[in-house]
């Protein structure tokens, strides 16, 4: 445990860098792009047995959903830490970590580490 705050330290440090910015925001977006092809390649061949009501169900309301109660959950995180976050802020960080967790690492507990480290938490708490 000792080493893992420093390391939070020095992805904060590299990943403040606009140039490192660029590349984090492009390798998410080719992640995305790849895991999309992916998702519409595993499609069903015959349309008629694809639930579209169901998928509707799920994309417009299970999705936001989940995305709002991720962000009511960093909120409270960040009140547990003694940090007060708001709802916009809480819900971008909350769509951050959820995609960094199509990385094969815990890449949500990072964002939302990191934020709260960058917020003046203690990466203990955090």
């Amino acid at each position: 445990m000792g080493r893992f705050p420093a390391w939070i330290g020095r992805w904060r440090t590299w990943s403040k860098r606009p140039n490192s910015r660029r590349w984090l925001a492009a390798f998410g977006a080719a992640l995305f792009v790849v895991t999309l092809v992916f998702a519409v390649a595993s499609l069903p061949d015959r349309p008629e047995s694809t639930r579209w009501g169901l998928l509707a169900w799920v994309l417009v309301v299970l999705a936001p959903a989940s995305m709002f109660l991720s962000a009511l959950e960093y909120r409270l995180t960040g009140a547990v830490a003694g940090r007060r976050v708001g709802s916009r802020e809480a819900l971008r960080v909350s769509v951050m970590s959820s995609l960094a967790n199509l990385l094969p690492l815990p890449g949500s507990y990072i964002v939302r580490a990191g934020h709260l480290s960058a917020q003046g938490v203690s990466a203990g708490p955090a």
